[in-house]
């Protein structure tokens, strides 16, 4: 959504951002808004620090909820998508943001890989041990 309110809507970083921002709920949505606040504010922070902080705010917010749905590797990849936007022009705003996307499409594969293996291993684990259980009964 964010690729294309700046691609196709044209709009500014902070107009893109409450865009975005409004329609996305929970976490996210909040991270959006903040950061579109506080570029409107024009406290003289570069995108950048503004980005960093609102990201280590809402990894604040989450530990402190116990809701955590992102892991650090996943944070540390989401501080690095501030790092190209907001000073450069539409075409590499947009290529920094398909690279993020392409990293997220691995990241999303590597994690359904693990998630197959472990199905399969909570499955044999489950059985083996209805097995230890009947054996230890008889």
């Amino acid at each position: 959504m964010l690729k294309a309110q700046i691609l196709y809507a044209n709009a500014p970083l902070s107009e893109a951002f409450e865009t975005v921002g409004g329609r996305t709920e929970g976490v996210l949505g909040a991270l959006f808004l903040r950061v579109a606040e506080r570029i409107d504010s024009q406290q003289g922070e570069s995108f950048y620090e503004i980005w960093q902080e609102e990201v280590e705010h809402m990894g604040k917010t989450e530990s402190k909820t116990g809701n955590l749905a992102l892991s650090k590797s996943d944070r540390l990849a989401l501080k690095a998508l501030g790092e190209q936007l907001g000073f450069l022009d539409r075409d590499m705003q947009e290529r920094n943001l398909l690279l993020y996307l392409e990293e997220l499409d691995m990241r999303i594969g590597q994690l359904r890989d693990h998630k197959q293996e472990r199905c399969r291993l909570y499955t044999s684990l489950g059985v083996m041990g209805g097995m230890f259980l009947a054996i230890l009964l008889i």
